[in-house]
């Protein structure tokens, strides 16, 4: 998965606790 810096952290925390789909694009 490649994902810019600034949104790197966020986007992991909200992997952690969120679930995503199989092409790892967030739901919202």
């Amino acid at each position: 998965m490649k994902f810019r810096p600034l949104h790197d952290r966020v986007l992991i925390e909200v992997l952690d606790s969120e679930e995503k789909t199989s092409g790892g694009i967030i739901i919202p």
